[in-house]
């Protein structure tokens, strides 16, 4: 075969085993003629089988020639010097060499004289056509069809559900438009559906060895790992269950990411048993996508324990190709507790530091947040059930300030807390890779961060709706509550 890139080049010997002395120029090898201009490539014997030229005469073993045996035909057209078959004769390019399409198609297509025909069919890539059976119910199968399988179907039915509507069919270049691809893929597949029907939509046969890995080692794979644990642990490794199927564990990880299964992964989750979780979700979201007219809406939360961490050793600053190095063990010098509202408007952050996270603590920030709002507005606080949140001198004090108003979050529901998303930056941002000597320089570093985050604040966008969110709680109660689980 033609010499590729990444490929040797092999020195002069004996002939191999068509005929052709193994240091003689291939009738596939791309080189240029004695004026200096480049010679175009040309096809080899199987592709010249497919593209219906003639055959050049090839020796046996026995010195006889003879003539490699017939292939399926591609569309036929002669690939000579600047042209390219009558659909492809404004895609010549300037050195002779065939359009990109048609070089990528004689790849494709070019096979060993001897070598044994690769199988129609799906390889380790596609995974079986048919699913295997779980639990009772079919395995829906990810990421089983290329993008090109995809195309020439769409091509067709592009096709055809035009014929249907008794409208005027569309051309290559509005369909090729349409499905964000190329005017000869469309060209292409469409002209083997006419040619072939259904059966030129299936793959012609690759190069490479035949596929070694069969339906029932796969559907062993995936039903191993969804409905067994190996002897003395408690999910699958690759290499064990490698072992067990008999096949490579980089062919186990294939199968595993075909079907979107990650054993070595867990996640944990929590159903709030709050009995109004369906009226809380429907007040607090709908602050955020349609707050009341001349009001404030904060969400409030408070970020406790925040310790200040000094490193046993110097950091050691990032370097090219090394990132930045700390020790694991740290000396602590105290903790401080945060206070936050967030303006779900502005994006912007009122903050308090405090010793504590009492009720009285909590009174006494609802102050601050009274002193820095706007007072010709009405003010909704978005909070958690901590108890101190519900104390009755909180209550006492919100008699006292009628334009204030609580709502609260279901139990276990924190993720619809704007703020706390504003304490993942905070974490993220200045306090994981922070160094503190001492609790005034975290007090220090925490003022400043805040001080920062407001001169350049943006909001936090809220996109899903109550019943978006009510709709996948149900659904997800309804998945984990089959008898599979």
């Amino acid at each position: 075969m033609g010499r590729g890139r990444g490929h040797r080049r092999r020195a002069a010997g004996p002939r191999d085993r068509v005929g052709r002395a193994r240091g003689d120029p291939h009738p596939d090898h791309h080189a240029r003629d004695p004026t200096g201009g480049a010679r175009p490539r040309q096809p080899g014997p199987v592709v010249r089988e497919r593209l219906d030229l003639p055959l050049p005469a090839q020796r046996a073993g026995n010195g006889e020639p003879h003539v490699l045996g017939r292939r399926r035909r591609l569309p036929q057209h002669r690939a000579e010097p600047g042209h390219h078959g009558p659909d492809q004769s404004h895609h010549a390019r300037a050195d002779g060499r065939p359009p990109r399409d048609v070089r990528r198609q004689r790849r494709m297509a070019v096979v060993g004289a001897a070598g044994p025909a690769r199988p129609q069919g799906h390889d380790l890539r596609l995974l079986p056509r048919r699913a295997p059976r779980v639990r009772g119910r079919r395995l829906r199968r990810v990421e089983l069809h290329r993008p090109r399988d995809v195309h020439r179907r769409r091509c067709h039915l592009d096709q055809a559900g035009a014929d249907h509507r008794h409208a005027p069919a569309r051309n290559n270049t509005a369909v090729a438009a349409r499905l964000d691809t190329d005017r000869a893929t469309v060209r292409r597949w469409r002209t083997r559906f006419l040619r072939c029907r259904l059966d030129g939509l299936s793959d012609e046969p690759r190069p490479g060895v035949p596929r070694t890995i069969t339906d029932a080692q796969v559907e062993e794979v995936v039903v191993r790992t969804l409905e067994e644990v190996p002897e003395g642990a408690t999910h699958w490794s690759k290499r064990e269950l490698a072992k067990r199927v008999g096949i490579s564990p980089t062919s186990v990880l294939r199968i595993w990411r075909a079907f979107g299964l990650q054993p070595w992964r867990t996640e944990n989750f929590k159903i709030s048993p709050d009995p109004l979780l369906i009226d809380k979700i429907r007040d607090v979201v709908g602050l955020y996508l349609a707050p009341p007219a001349n009001a404030a809406v904060f969400a409030v939360d408070e970020k406790p324990q925040i310790q200040a961490l000094e490193r046993t050793a110097p950091v050691l600053p990032m370097a090219p190709g090394t990132p930045e190095r700390r020790s694991f063990d740290y000396v602590r010098h105290g903790t401080v507790d945060l206070f936050a509202a967030l303006n779900t408007a502005t994006g912007k952050v009122i903050g308090k530091l405090s010793a504590t996270h009492r009720a009285v603590d909590f009174r006494d920030f609802l102050d601050d947040i009274d002193r820095q709002s706007d007072p010709r507005l009405a003010v909704h606080e978005i909070c958690d059930n901590l108890c101190a949140h519900k104390a009755p001198v909180v209550q006492k004090w919100l008699l006292a300030h009628p334009r204030f108003e609580l709502h609260f979050t279901p139990t276990y529901s924190s993720w619809i807390n704007q703020v706390e998303r504003w304490f993942a930056e905070l974490q993220r941002r200045c306090l994981e890779r922070g160094v503190f000597c001492s609790l005034d320089e975290l007090k220090t570093a925490l003022d400043d961060w805040i001080k920062t985050w407001n001169e350049q604040a943006r909001p936090f966008r809220w996109t899903k709706s109550a019943d978006q969110i009510i709709d996948r709680i149900c659904r997800y109660c309804d998945r984990i509550s089959r008898p599979a689980h």
